[in-house]
């Protein structure tokens, strides 16, 4: 008898927490503001005013109605191998998540649902979507735990039971109706003894395998590693945007009243960048702090799940098993006070956001560390290093961009723009680390990859995990004997992808071969 015989269907839905409506009323109010806008700065007479007072309020009735009649068409429904997702007002949608194929839960606490008391369940299968792939945007956080919880447990189990069923070693144990307590305050149980079996499963196997690891980031540590991480993208906007402000709000008089007083407090313009550069630290240690504020990871060496945030709250669950690569990232004052922030990139896991193992560990610590929170890793030394004859490489855009700033510096500003030659200073130490950094060790079954732009990664990925590699070179360099590689890894449409600047051809074509023989040995299996 199969699983299927033992399941006794119910059409039990669940439904969002009414204060779903309220959050879709305010995406509608958001969405029609440019519009507002728009049009309120067209109105040249009392009528016209009065037309858009009167119609104002029906369109804001109708997105009311519209998040009303949306929040009461949308229920869930947890079955014994899969969550049914049903949406939709006029056209309806149904959508299927099956357990054995989701990688990652997430459950994130955005400000207005911390205020509100409820939380946002995002649940992503591989190759879906940026915004996931099933998203329960309002439940009870209590709830949103629970679920996360056992659908973490079923996809596990159904895992597990797919490879035990593939080895003949399926097994059976003590079976437990009690279905999750907090699902069954809010509606009847749904589950079967099947799904119960397989959480009982589960949780045997996860305690069998290792000790539980939790882990909480001081706010100390949180402080210094705010103060030790400078976002130059932020501190550029900062100080674009404080212009652009003051320039487009304020009145011209008061203005350049402010500009003077400015003038006469910095007398150079070298002044005016430092106090915006304090000012953009000063805010990028803020955010940081607001990010990673409360960082929490735990691990049962069969999944993990990652916390932080103290305004929005995050939350990202994941098989270990999932961890596509590692990233170790050592920003320049961080590399001398011996830090570095360790990311993962994780199967089906945020498309554009890199989940942070730890934001801020020793260097002496980190090996050790890493092996056993992620033991399919391993810490190697670099073998094959950047060859001399490839410094130019690193060099020749330096020289052509520093050169084309200081010309357009000099036509501009005269002789004060000769000044621009100081960027030498920054830029030509830093291409030079980039030479001396960048290396690679091809072994066993992982590829670990040294480079440098402004700050220093270590990559570690695994070959099973790598779906295209390509060995690329310019005609120069084609000359000179040298390449560069790029290596793609499985995920969403645009992939992740690594690369290296400037290598050997004769250590390239190794770690060609190395991918072509694993390549070669899946086609055989097939």
């Amino acid at each position: 008898m199969n699983d299927q015989d033992n399941i006794q269907h119910s059409p039990t839905r669940y439904k969002l927490h009414p204060a779903q409506i309220l959050l879709s009323w305010l995406e509608v109010i958001k969405a029609l503001i440019p519009l507002i806008i728009i049009v309120y700065l067209d109105i040249r007479d009392s009528a016209q005013l009065e037309v858009y007072h009167a119609i104002l309020p029906g369109f804001l009735l109708l997105g009311l109605l519209t998040s009303y009649l949306s929040w009461q068409r949308f229920y869930y429904v947890l079955e014994h191998d899969r969550v049914r997702i049903h949406k939709g007002i006029l056209f309806r949608e149904e959508r299927n998540l099956y357990y054995s194929r989701i990688h990652s839960v997430n459950v994130e606490q955005p400000l207005l649902h911390r205020l509100l008391g409820i939380a946002r369940i995002k649940i992503e299968m591989p190759g879906g979507k940026s915004e996931g792939d099933g998203v329960l945007k309002a439940i009870t956080l209590a709830t949103a735990t629970e679920l996360e919880q056992w659908i973490r447990s079923q996809s596990s189990s159904m895992k597990q039971k797919q490879e035990g069923k593939e080895e003949g070693q399926v097994q059976q144990e003590p079976r437990n109706d009690a279905p999750p307590s907090h699902l069954a305050l809010e509606q009847p149980p749904i589950f079967s003894r099947d799904v119960i079996d397989n959480k009982r499963e589960q949780e045997h196997d996860a305690t069998k395998q290792t000790a539980a690891y939790t882990y909480k980031l001081p706010l100390s540590e949180v402080l210094f590693a705010s103060i030790t991480t400078v976002n130059i993208g932020l501190v550029i906007t900062f100080i674009l945007g404080v212009i652009s402000f003051a320039d487009d709000i304020l009145p011209a008089s008061l203005y350049d009243r402010i500009v003077s007083v400015i003038q006469v407090i910095f007398p150079t313009w070298w002044g005016i960048v430092i106090v915006g550069v304090i000012a953009a630290w000063a805010l990028s240690t803020v955010l940081y702090i607001l990010k990673y504020g409360g960082f929490q990871l735990e691990s049962d060496g069969n999944q993990m799940s990652i916390s932080y945030g103290l305004l929005e709250k995050k939350k990202h669950v994941f098989r270990i098993k999932r961890v596509q690569a590692v990233v170790v990232k050592e920003g320049v004052l961080r590399q001398v006070l011996g830090y570095a922030e360790v990311g993962l990139h994780v199967v089906s896991s945020n498309k554009n956001e890199t989940v942070v193992l730890h934001p801020f560990i020793r260097k002496q610590v980190l090996r050790g560390w890493l092996s056993e929170r992620l033991p399919q890793f391993h810490w190697v030394e670099r073998d094959k290093r950047s060859p001399k004859r490839a410094i130019w490489s690193f060099f020749k855009w330096d020289i052509f961009i520093n050169g084309l700033l200081t010309a357009a510096a000099v036509w501009y500003f005269g002789m004060v723009g000769w000044w621009v030659l100081l960027l030498f200073v920054v830029t030509v130490p830093l291409s030079y680390m980039s030479h001396s950094d960048e290396g690679f060790t091809c072994r066993d079954e992982q590829l670990t990859i040294w480079k440098r732009d402004l700050a220093r990664y270590t990559i570690f990925a695994r070959r099973k995990q790598m779906v295209t590699f390509q060995k690329i070179a310019t005609p120069i360099q084609k000359k000179m004997r040298l390449q560069r590689m790029k290596v793609k890894l499985m995920g969403d449409v645009g992939g992740t992808s690594f690369n290296t600047q400037c290598l050997d051809e004769q250590d390239v074509e190794v770690v060609w071969n190395w991918f072509r023989r694993d390549q070669q040995e899946k086609q055989q299996q097939k």
